[in-house]
């Protein structure tokens, strides 16, 4: 009997030192930041992506990377050294995975102090603390070799699901000696106006691309695209043939490429709506249904005001041409809808493949419900009226689509061919196509803030 208690108090005992050990063991890793290469946190906090890895393993000059940290004031501030051990840890990883082509320093500011006034030529953002003139700092200065700065003001809390990203991009910045070059072929303004808010500014995601590539805007008779990386077409509305063929030669010979078609775009002060590019999407293999597809099941919901005898009263209104695409209707298998939980889409038309026979290999990104409907433009303009006509086909339609594999040539009989025509890719093709061009405008995709 004495036996069997002593057993059982031995397991018991057994049982809750490991619990303890487990628990204290987890505590630590999340509060001490090892360097074993290994990720114990929960959320995989120091997990890196394959691009970053790669990015840090290739590096040819060496950067240097200033945590600005105000540990001692953060003390009773737990989001913010939380945060800290997180931005600690995963540069910690950067420096490791380096080898040598990364110095990483922490900066811990005093008030009145050289390290404060350092920060501060830098721009880094001091956040007051109490009536004293105490400033909390928290942010990042990166150079490289050639003196080139990379500032992150203030790491925000609420962005740390894109940690990662951020300090990759920097890296990214600091260390391409040569930038791939890109070339905007549009037939839209996209041109900020002179002194206008940033608000103003309808093409953010423009600037985004000039911050990491060679980025040049061409013009619309350009023909010779030779010495591009990528070339992105926008909103071909009145495309010659001429550069219709151009683009077509330019893909069959390997050249990556991105185009944007919409069959509505509303862009108030453009007045070309629809575009196309009939015989490259014959080259592609696309069947392109330039009517305005309207889907029951992905509607946008916008809120309306209404007045009812002096009353204003806020209603949802379907916007059944705008299709906000989720779930498995993003394929997150593909490196471009990976992670992706909502595209909101305007005016859109419609890809299927053309010919099941063809060797292009025809990829869906982003695609509709089978409650789908199609009209031309004209008929979309009255949203009341489209609710109460609407009548699903139960066809669905892809609004984005990847191109790979062999094409052939639909300018077989073109006049004026070039000397090295292709009539048949030797290479994989690689050719991403979206039938929306108004989706990558500002107002629908981002949001515009100073913090």
């Amino acid at each position: 009997m004495i036996n069997s208690i002593l057993n059982k108090k031995n397991f018991l005992i057994s049982v809750v030192s490991t619990i303890i050990l487990f628990l204290s063991f987890n505590f630590i890793i999340n509060k001490i930041n090892f360097n074993f290469g290994i990720d114990f946190t929960e959320t995989n906090t120091f997990t890196l992506s394959k691009g970053t890895k790669n990015l840090l393993k290739n590096l040819e000059e060496p950067l240097t990377l200033e945590f600005i940290y105000s540990r001692q004031l953060s003390k009773n501030i737990p989001v913010i050294q939380n945060y800290a051990n997180q931005i600690e840890g995963l540069l910690n990883r950067y420096e490791e995975l380096a080898k040598g082509k990364i110095i990483f320093n922490i900066i811990e500011p005093e008030a009145y102090s050289d390290e404060e006034d350092y920060v501060n030529r830098y721009n880094i953002q001091g956040f007051p603390l109490g009536q004293e003139g105490t400033n909390l700092y928290f942010g990042l200065i990166a150079s490289n070799t050639t003196d080139d700065i990379e500032v992150i003001k203030f790491f925000d809390p609420s962005k740390a699901g894109s940690l990662e990203k951020q300090l990759t991009d920097i890296v990214y910045k600091l260390s391409r000696v040569e930038k791939p070059k890109v070339g905007f072929l549009s037939w839209v303004d996209t041109n900020v106006p002179p002194n206008s808010q940033p608000d103003r500014n309808e093409y953010i995601i423009l600037d985004r691309f000039k911050d990491y590539y060679d980025f040049e805007t061409l013009d619309q008779k350009t023909t010779n695209f030779d010495n591009l990386d990528v070339l992105i077409v926008y909103h071909p509305s009145d495309v010659s043939e001429k550069t219709e063929y151009a683009i077509e030669q330019f893909i069959l010979n390997g050249g990556n490429t991105l185009v944007f078609v919409d069959p509505y775009f509303e862009k108030n002060d453009h007045m070309n709506k629809s575009s196309d590019l009939p015989k490259i999407f014959q080259t592609l293999n696309i069947n392109y249904n330039n009517n305005v597809i309207l889907d029951g099941a992905q509607a946008t919901r916008l809120q309306t005001q209404q007045n009812i005898s002096d009353n204003t009263s806020l209603q949802t209104m379907l916007k059944l041409n705008w299709p906000e695409v989720r779930g498995n209707f993003i394929n997150q298998s593909e490196t471009v809808g990976s992670g992706l939980s909502l595209v909101r889409l305007v005016s859109p038309g419609g890809f299927a493949p053309l010919n099941e026979d063809s060797q292009v290999v025809y990829s869906p990104l982003i695609s509709s419900s089978e409650l789908t409907m199609d009209l031309p433009l004209k008929d979309v303009l009255d949203p009341i009226k489209l609710i109460n006509n609407f009548k699903p086909s139960g066809i669905p339609y892809d609004f984005g689509v990847k191109l790979n594999g062999t094409a052939k040539t639909s300018f077989s009989d073109y006049q004026e061919k070039l000397e090295n025509h292709i009539d048949q890719s030797s290479q994989d093709i690689n050719v991403i196509v979206f039938s929306d061009a108004d989706f990558i405008r500002t107002a629908f995709w981002a949001r515009v803030q100073d913090f």
